[in-house]
């Protein structure tokens, strides 16, 4: 699991996104950063304390050291100071409630201004949310972390795809670093399926 901090086309009558009018290079090394982001089929492990899946057990070797992870009976808890460069910190809080019904997963995402994003998605939602956090960035200007969600599945194939996009406004129209580089943006922190025993929610 990567646990990393950081949708419009610019309208040019085109289909196609223009050059990008700045470079979103400069803006990347803003999104948190987390190795392993991508992985196949995660069998969770079960409970060692007899009750819920053993989350936390599951992930732990793609969980980043400036996030912590605690189990709870109906999946588990992350709490994570997300550090963008120095331009913010963002204290982001990723709960799996696994046992509801869909299973659901929630954000809490607080800046270091007080800026707060909370929203919950549910299996068969997918999207990009703008968080509202908003990062200057010096000859650049402002830049929003939008939220990219998709979860689908079950229990037993419950598929988890999050990450992190970046939104710059110029002239009134956004611009999405994923518009301009599809194969940078959005930086994924988690891209798996868990394989969950249903028994877990007894």
């Amino acid at each position: 699991m990567k646990f990393a901090a950081l949708a419009a086309l610019l309208f040019t009558g085109s289909s196609q996104a223009a050059p990008p009018p700045f470079d979103f290079d400069d803006l990347l090394p803003l999104l948190p950063s987390f190795s392993n982001s991508t992985q196949g089929p995660i069998s969770v492990l079960s409970s060692t304390t007899g009750s819920g899946f053993g989350i936390c057990d599951s992930l732990a070797e793609f969980t980043p050291e400036y996030c912590q992870c605690v189990d709870n009976d109906g999946g588990a808890t992350f709490k994570c100071v997300v550090d963008m460069q120095g331009y913010d910190t963002v204290q982001l809080t990723m709960e799996m409630d696994l046992c509801e019904q869909p299973a659901s997963v929630s954000f809490d995402l607080v800046d270091a201004n007080g800026i707060e994003f909370t929203e919950s998605f549910a299996s068969g939602d997918s999207g990009v949310a703008p968080t509202g956090i908003m990062v200057g960035v010096p000859a650049v200007g402002d830049a929003e972390v939008l939220l990219s969600y998709e979860i689908s599945g079950d229990l037993e194939a419950l598929q988890l795809t999050f990450g992190f996009d970046l939104g710059v406004t110029i002239l009134g129209y956004q611009n999405l670093c994923s518009d301009y580089y599809p194969d940078k943006c959005p930086v994924t922190f988690l891209d798996t399926t868990l394989e969950l025993d249903p028994d877990g929610c007894a």
